[in-house]
């Protein structure tokens, strides 16, 4: 029998490396499989593989989704005597919430405006997280330069996937700086607004410390992909 919370659970698994793996059907191109994903899902058909997706036997596809993250030093920062921050990007944990369930299995995410937030609580999200509860959840952090939550500015479609490779969300530390512990995708885009859909949320496996001008870097991507 379908258990909607081990859907949840294992659908939240971030990918831990390589190409995105994500939530089904963002593109016309797919629409046409919207009913047979959902079949499969609802009859509890999909495997999670343990590498960040679901796997659809059936279909011979798989589901999935993630964050990415990394972090820049400052020059005034180096220049003070601070580490630099070391490694590539960090792939993290990805929920997709249910607001965000409704919204892809209804409509898709190919004409989804959607911005990216940060927060500073180190809770793991729920699957009844929503845009009206997110801001006292997450904590979100609003102390970066940027006027607003950051655009989700998705690259073409390609590959069945949408993601913002080209232009991750860019956070720019403002006076003080902050730790960040998550990341979500909504589409309003206003500092701790509480209105608009929630699609999904993460909980960094580490924090990310971030002093005053430090940049932080967030991309979000989703496909269905082949098996």
């Amino acid at each position: 029998m379908f258990d909607r919370r081990s859907f949840l659970r294992a659908i939240s698994i971030g990918a831990a490396a390589g190409p995105l793996v994500a939530n089904p059907l963002f593109d016309p191109e797919l629409r046409r499989h919207n009913r047979e994903v959902t079949r499969n899902l609802l009859a509890g058909r999909f495997e999670p593989t343990g590498a960040g997706d679901l796997y659809l036997p059936r279909m011979h596809a798989k589901l999935g989704g993630y964050f990415r993250h990394r972090a820049e030093r400052a020059v005034e920062n180096l220049l003070r005597g601070f580490e630099p921050f070391a490694g590539a990007a960090i792939v993290s944990c990805n929920l997709v919430v249910d607001t965000g369930l409704d919204r892809i299995m209804q409509n898709g995410l190919s004409a989804f405006v959607g911005y990216v937030g940060i927060g500073e609580n180190e809770v793991d999200p729920a699957a009844d997280l929503t845009a009206a509860t997110l801001v006292a959840t997450l904590g979100e952090f609003t102390n970066y330069t940027q006027a607003n939550r950051v655009s989700w500015a998705k690259d073409a479609y390609a590959s069945q996937t949408y993601v913002n490779a080209v232009t991750p969300a860019l956070f720019t530390m403002d006076t003080g700086g902050g730790d960040i512990w998550n990341a979500f995708l909504t589409s309003n885009n206003g500092k701790e607004a509480t209105t608009g859909t929630l699609i999904a949320a993460s909980k960094f496996d580490d924090v990310r410390s971030l002093l005053a001008a430090d940049k932080l870097y967030i991309e979000y991507g989703n496909t269905l992909a082949a098996a």
